[in-house]
């Protein structure tokens, strides 16, 4: 497998299989997509810059997860769908104000 030509989603795809933890902690996953995909960056910022968004890391996550694979364990997914929840809530209160 060619790391640099692989798609965003393919990477995060294939952290998530090969790393469980990483399908609990959006951290643990961009942690990782960082030290797989990147060729030795000089710094942080360096890092950073070469990587895509995090938000298009987590993006890809989710998802991945939404189709059925590689889920977060109970605990977390109840958790994330509490948050998502809370946030359509507020979303829907600001609307109608």
């Amino acid at each position: 497998m060619h790391r640099e030509y692989l798609k965003c989603k393919d990477k995060v795809e294939h952290i998530l299989k090969a790393c469980p933890n990483t399908r609990n902690s959006d951290k643990e996953l961009i942690i990782k997509y960082a030290c797989q995909f990147l060729d030795r960056p000089k710094n942080f910022a360096d890092a950073i810059r070469k990587m895509p968004s995090f938000e298009s890391i987590t993006r890809a996550r989710r998802k991945i997860q939404e189709s059925g694979i590689y889920m977060a364990d109970k605990k977390t997914q109840e958790a994330r769908d509490r948050e998502e929840l809370m946030v359509a809530e507020e979303f829907c209160q600001q609307k109608f104000m």
